[in-house]
């Protein structure tokens, strides 16, 4: 056999001799091998089956009992515990856990309301306005017509 430099060539070779099959002294693929088998396995089973038809009552009663089965409730249901006591620790610490959400978020709102208004009594400046004096407005004769 002789070295394969080509590492396409060398996978090519390595599946080739993964993948092929000898059947009575004869090298054929997998596939080839499967069908053959499949080939023989039909020939052997191709003998004329047997249909069994019945009435259509006979069908319906077959599946109103099928489904009948399948819909019954064989074992009663588990009965749910009831809650005897009020849990009073789990309360709390949700009622705690309010508390020190809300003082978070009053906190970050008070320190950002002090912030901005330190910014608006530095960055304000007295601003003027000027203002034109009014004319007078005659009213003017309509010509009439």
């Amino acid at each position: 056999m002789t070295t394969v430099t080509n590492p396409y060539d060398a996978l090519y070779t390595n599946l080739k001799n993964r993948f092929t099959v000898i059947n009575n002294g004869e090298e054929c693929s997998v596939a080839d091998y499967m069908l053959m088998k499949a080939g023989k396995a039909k020939a052997a089973s191709s003998l004329p089956a047997e249909i069994k038809r019945g009435s259509l009552e006979t069908s319906m009663s077959a599946f109103v009992s099928f489904m009948s089965e399948k819909l019954t409730v064989k074992n009663p249901p588990i009965k749910d515990r009831t809650l005897r006591r009020f849990p009073v620790k789990s309360a709390f610490s949700a009622m705690l856990s309010a508390v020190a959400v809300c003082a978070l978020v009053i906190s970050c709102g008070i320190f950002a309301s002090s912030k901005t208004e330190d910014n608006v009594i530095t960055n304000t400046q007295s601003i003027t306005v000027e203002t034109e004096e009014e004319a007078e407005i005659t009213p003017t004769a309509i010509p009439e017509k």
